[in-house]
């Protein structure tokens, strides 16, 4: 018995030995399989499954065909790169005229704002400086017409105003007692029309009267009248004086309060008015014998 247990070991290695052999080659068998089919799949070409056991049923492949579907995938390939190659050209010219476009907007819009600038630095003041010269032109244009139409009118203050009183009396006693009008001058004016002026204010006093005469005769009696009227301190004389826009009568408000003051010490002063503007005067004193003093303006 121990001299047959060297043979029985070499009998049972030699088969294992076999058995191994024989698994290595199916699995080296099996891999070759899965490889090639796995390059017939990525070929397109029809794939069977393969063993050991069937391996000569797998169908075969000729070179021709071979050749025909490497060819058709060279021209499906092909095709597919000029499409994308021709894409690709088409994209780069819409590129180039899409910068031209771009460079085309930024040179007008440097444009414009050029001239946006240009308008806004020279032309438009200048335009401004024009049309703040013919509104101006127009405005003393108007004032002009204005102070031309209010020529016949005198606005008489200090007049006593009366509940219900009758205007057209209050006149004729104003006139023949305050200033030394006969009836037959009083008779000859020509009244257009007459009415008291409300204040925008409350102020004390009576409200003024504005009378429109018919002749710039009769207006010129009563302002020659005033300047002749001797100063009488124990009764408050009716103060007149010509109609003005209402803008012209704030200047002149303004003027009077000023000379006002000047007179009070001493100094002679008058208010006209010169085109669209009222001015305030003063006289100055000449010396004992010397002419009469020179009219000078001054601020008010």
């Amino acid at each position: 018995m121990e001299m047959n247990e060297p043979k029985q070991r070499d009998i049972t290695g030699y088969f294992l030995r076999k058995h191994s052999a024989k698994n290595n080659t199916e699995l080296t068998q099996k891999m070759a399989n899965n490889k090639q089919s796995n390059e017939r799949q990525q070929l397109g070409m029809p794939v069977c499954s393969m063993d050991s056991d069937n391996v000569a049923q797998e169908p075969v492949v000729s070179t021709a065909e071979l050749k025909a579907l490497i060819i058709g995938m060279e021209r499906s390939l092909t095709t597919r790169l000029d499409r994308m190659e021709t894409e690709l050209k088409s994209m780069k010219s819409d590129q180039r005229q899409m910068e031209d476009e771009i460079k085309g907007l930024e040179h007008d819009v440097l444009n414009t704002a050029s001239k946006v600038d240009d308008i806004e630095k020279v032309k438009l003041p200048s335009m401004e400086n024009k049309m703040e010269s013919k509104l101006q032109h127009l405005q003393d244009k108007v004032t002009k017409m204005e102070i031309h139409d209010r020529r016949m009118n005198l606005l008489f203050y200090g007049v006593e105003e009366k509940p219900n009183e009758n205007l057209t009396e209050v006149i004729h006693d104003f006139f023949l007692s305050d200033f030394g009008m006969s009836q037959e001058i009083y008779d000859d004016l020509v009244i257009v029309n007459a009415h008291r002026l409300p204040r925008k204010t409350p102020r004390p006093g009576p409200n003024p009267i504005i009378i429109r005469f018919g002749y710039m005769s009769e207006v010129q009696y009563f302002l020659n009248f005033v300047k002749r009227r001797p100063y009488n301190k124990d009764k408050k004389p009716i103060m007149v004086y010509t109609d003005l826009p209402p803008e012209l009568k704030i200047m002149r408000g303004k003027a009077a309060a000023k000379a006002k003051v000047l007179r009070d010490s001493g100094k002679q002063t008058r208010i006209r008015v010169v085109g669209t503007k009222v001015v305030l005067e003063l006289r100055n004193r000449p010396r004992r014998g010397a002419p009469p003093g020179i009219w000078t303006q001054i601020d008010y």
